[in-house]
């Protein structure tokens, strides 16, 4: 805390004496009231007193910020939702290309590899692969929608029987998948032997005997519940379908997910030969997708699942398709996935306007096709709300994400990466180590508030954010500023010190390279103040003092 003392004021008419004892949080040196200059006097105070009071201070007034551009500001946003973070020179680049012409560039780049040399090293050494791909990559959008179907189709390490082999062959199936067509991910995940382990599908068999245990439910219930339909029927908007009293419609009955455990019965881990059938007595090859054993697959009448009739005598894979099929076709699917895309990618809080509009693409893509992921994409990223810049729109940064965006903001040369899955961690989400199959945050998590008369405000990602996590964001770019990661990142600040002799200057700069140009005018005023504290001569002092004040802000820490 300051105490702020007013020394004089002067205008046409002379000198005035002012009042003393005026106390600030954040050092002013300047103001202009009614056409008055006001200079300052300071004095710090602590738990052990007063110190002396500063000389007089003088300084020209500050000039108000620059019109933000709005082609920059909604392309900034873009990378943002679109990628790990814009480099410098990214946003010029995608401003002259154009939207549509990037995204294009996107959906056309090849997926990042993930080597097999990866199965023998550990979860740990995958967690770094993961964030120097998420620096590097070419294929930024599509790590990014596999990342958000990473959230939705939770597998976790925390499970111990998980290895790296499984991680690693897990994350391929979601990048592999990440623009092809929802049928085929749903599918695909579910034959992952690292989902079939993590939720019991592995080894799940038939009841032969009345003694014998029911079919596990596990994933029965969760691959209805939180990867593909959700619990209440929806309206194409994503609002809930009421029934004439009001109230909330199930979207399936607990008889349901007893069919739909049978149904997924007889599948073993997979020896990776078409041509034999695994005995589902080995341990488990995560390296390969699960495959059935006849003899455990329930081949009784099962009944009705979905309004789908599931006679007897069907192989696993028949049935499988057939339920597969049955919930790619419900209407809950298309809002429900479309809704949790969006969140991923733009907005905690989208309108039914928006969902809807994003549904409707999931079930047309234009040519008749239902599922078509590369389309939802384009239309979630090009949709007029994905640009919106008001309160309710936007989402927190969650810890991966503002980790990798400082270091591409920067351009820094990372040639080793434990400090950032580390930091990670700190800041409250352990890569690849989701804490439940709600995700890292659970998707309905409240912050307060309500959207526009339209429920209360979500933000998953806020759930982790509590006081020690947001000091620990504090302290990893304190950390970067202070060079405590040593020879592993290397960061040019000449950019930043060339302008720092001018502190409205260097702000800006600042705020165009970490916010895109959004930064309050409240929030520059007080930067540039601070800024101005350090002498003119310590120019990479006040470069780090804009940066660390930058992106340890609110505003620079919510994606809007």
């Amino acid at each position: 805390s300051y105490n702020v003392y007013r020394g004089t004021t002067t205008n046409g008419q002379g000198t005035t004496a002012l009042s003393t004892g005026v106390t600030t949080s954040a050092f002013v040196d300047s103001a202009v009231t009614n056409g008055l200059t006001y200079f300052y006097k300071v004095t710090a105070v602590n738990g052990g007193g007063e110190g002396a009071r500063s000389a007089e201070a003088t300084a020209s007034p500050i000039a108000p910020p620059p019109a933000a551009d709005p082609t920059t500001l909604e392309t900034f946003q873009l990378l943002r939702q679109a990628t790990w973070g814009p480099k410098p020179g990214d946003v010029e680049a995608v401003k002259t290309m154009g939207r549509e012409a990037f995204l294009t560039q996107q959906f056309g780049a090849a997926p990042s590899v993930y080597p097999d040399t990866l199965f023998s090293q550990g979860t740990e050494v995958a967690q770094e692969h993961f964030m120097s791909l998420a620096i590097g990559g070419q294929d930024q959008l599509r790590q990014r929608v596999a990342w958000a179907l990473h959230k939705i189709w939770v597998v976790s390490a925390n499970e111990a029987a998980l290895n790296s082999t499984a991680i690693v062959t897990y994350h391929r199936t979601l990048l592999n998948g990440a623009f092809g067509n929802y049928y085929d991910l749903m599918r695909n995940v579910t034959l992952n032997p690292a989902m079939g382990r993590y939720l019991n599908m592995l080894n799940n068999r038939r009841q032969n005997a009345v003694t014998d245990p029911l079919p596990n439910e596990n994933y029965a219930r969760e691959f209805m519940q939180l990867f593909t339909l959700g619990l209440v029927k929806l309206n194409q908007d994503g609002t809930p379908e009421l029934d004439n009293t009001g109230a909330t419609k199930p979207t399936y009955t607990e008889a349901e997910v007893k069919v739909l455990a049978r149904i997924f019965t007889g599948w073993v881990s997979g020896d990776g030969n078409p041509a034999t059938i695994p005995t589902g007595t080995s341990s488990t090859n995560f390296a390969v997708p699960m495959e059935p054993v006849a003899s455990r697959h329930d081949v009784q009448d099962k009944g009705i699942f979905l309004d789908v009739p599931f006679p007897a005598a069907r192989t696993a894979t028949q049935d499988l398709d057939a339920a597969m099929m049955a919930v790619f076709q419900h209407q809950n699917i298309a809002p429900f996935v479309s809704k949790q895309l969006i969140q991923q990618l733009v907005t905690s809080n989208p309108s039914p306007a928006y969902v809807q509009a994003i549904a409707a693409v999931f079930a047309n893509n234009g040519s008749g096709v239902r599922g078509d992921l590369t389309a939802v994409v384009r239309a979630i990223l090009t949709h007029p709300e994905a640009t919106a810049t008001n309160a309710m729109n936007g989402k927190l940064s969650e810890p991966a994400l503002f980790i990798v965006s400082t270091m591409r903001a920067f351009n820094a040369t990372v040639t080793d990466h434990p400090f950032m899955t580390d930091h990670a961690e700190l800041m409250g989400q352990k890569i690849f180590y989701p804490g439940s199959v709600f995700s890292y945050f659970s998707p309905g998590f409240k912050v307060g508030g309500t959207n526009s008369g339209a429920g209360p405000l979500t933000g998953p990602e806020f759930q982790g954010l509590t006081t020690v996590t947001s000091l620990e964001r504090a302290n990893f770019i304190g950390e970067m500023l202070g060079g405590f990661f040593g020879t592993n990142v290397v960061i040019d600040y000449t950019p930043f010190t060339s302008k720092a002799n001018d502190a409205a200057a260097l702000v800006d700069f600042c705020n165009l390279t970490f916010m895109g140009g959004r930064m309050s005018a409240q929030q520059r005023t007080e930067l540039i103040s601070a800024v101005n504290v350090t002498a003119v001569t310590n120019l990479t002092e006040r470069a780090r003092t804009a940066i660390y004040l930058t992106l340890t802000a609110a505003q620079a820490q919510v994606d809007r």
